[in-house]
């Protein structure tokens, strides 16, 4: 039984930055209050992750590059949030035809118009 609120239950969802926003690709800045800012924040990046039906999100993934990510998948996710966290992209890592179909088909997206 759970003896605490659900992570994100108090949270805001926040709009989730998208592929081209220049955020993305910037290193986030190290956390250093870790007070109720910060506590609102992780609220927040919950709230998103689970309306986005997602399993992990960096601050920066919601417009706010500090070094914080929560994960699901621990070990897939913690690699993809950090990359997150440096400035990076899962697309960065993709090479030649895979590379060029995510690029074809976010173009194509609604949200890469």
């Amino acid at each position: 039984m759970r003896h605490g609120s659900i992570p994100g239950s108090r949270g805001r969802v926040r709009p989730v930055t998208l592929l081209g926003d220049p955020v993305l690709h910037a290193a986030c800045e190290e956390v250093t209050d870790f007070g109720p800012e910060l506590a609102r924040l992780v609220e927040d990046m919950f709230a998103t992750m689970y309306a986005a039906r997602g399993v992990g999100l960096a601050a920066n993934q919601i417009g706010t590059a500090l070094r914080v990510a929560g994960t699901g998948w621990f070990a897939r996710c913690l690699q993809h949030e950090h990359d997150h966290l440096e400035g990076g992209l899962y697309v960065d890592r993709l090479r030649g035809w895979r590379r060029h179909r995510v690029l074809r088909q976010a173009a194509r997206a609604p949200w890469g118009r």
